[in-house]
């Protein structure tokens, strides 16, 4: 219909709902504080507390949610289409698992800034990632990827390079974005890797463009600062294939040889 990639508003959360922080904390709305005995609010969150409700002192289980907020950012930061991210999201904040706060003049309602200075890693993550996508057109593309099969511009598989597995028990997808356009060399290349398995998935890595390798750039299941690092000290994959963590992505960047 003559509509463009930037037509499209891209997000994982808005201002009505879980913010991103519980959408991985809590199963079940908590609206008590309303005075509406919890009628309010959507009951469909689609989330996932990670292991355990609302606040823990458990490492294993905040390390989980880091690393599904962080994944959750690079889908939507490496998206085509405008991304939209709700303040504070960047740096974890929360409304304590309520997800209906319209009444909230408080402490659930407001922006914590000093989460900035102790989510200082995940706030780091966000801001190099925006600035990834900004540097890199094929992210924000002006138009949709043509269906061009003898040159395409982005390639689809699961595992294994050239096998795409659309099926709904299949919990991992890998694409590669082609930085060059009918030829015309225009922007790097990136593999994308997603699993979105609860276990550690092997990817078998698919061969550059001729002329350049892959260097590791993201891996959302590695602590900060080693969760995305800046172009100029990522260094070369060598490996046939890498292990994605569980709930995690990895891209690498393709560099000329």
């Amino acid at each position: 219909d003559g509509r463009k990639p930037c037509n499209s508003i891209n997000f994982i959360t808005s201002h009505d709902g879980f913010t991103l922080y519980d959408q991985v904390s809590y199963n079940e709305k908590h609206n008590l504080d309303n005075g509406e005995d919890s009628r309010d609010g959507c009951n469909n969150n689609i989330s996932w507390n990670s292991g355990s409700e609302g606040p823990t002192n458990d490492t294993v289980i905040e390390k989980l949610r880091l690393r599904r907020i962080k994944t959750f950012a690079a889908i939507l930061m490496l998206s085509q289409g405008v991304p939209m991210l709700v303040a504070g999201d960047e740096f974890g904040r929360s409304q304590q698992g309520n997800n209906n706060a319209y009444c909230q003049d408080n402490e659930i309602s407001w922006l914590n800034w000093e989460l900035a200075k102790q989510n200082h890693g995940l706030l780091r993550f966000f801001t190099r990632i925006i600035t990834l996508r900004k540097s890199h057109p094929v992210f924000h593309r002006t138009d949709f990827f043509p269906a061009d099969e003898e040159n395409p511009e982005i390639e689809w598989q699961s595992t294994t390079p050239g096998r795409p597995d659309w099926s709904p028990a299949c919990k991992t997808l890998a694409f590669v974005l082609h930085g060059a356009t009918a030829g015309v060399r225009r922007d790097d290349d990136f593999l994308v890797m997603l699993n979105g398995d609860h276990t550690p998935q092997e990817f078998i890595i698919p061969a550059p463009p001729a002329g350049r390798f892959w260097q590791g750039l993201i891996d959302t299941g590695a602590p900060s600062p080693k969760d995305i690092v800046s172009e100029t000290k990522s260094r070369p994959v060598r490996d046939a294939s890498i292990t994605v963590a569980n709930l995690a992505a990895t891209i690498f960047i393709s560099k000329p040889c």
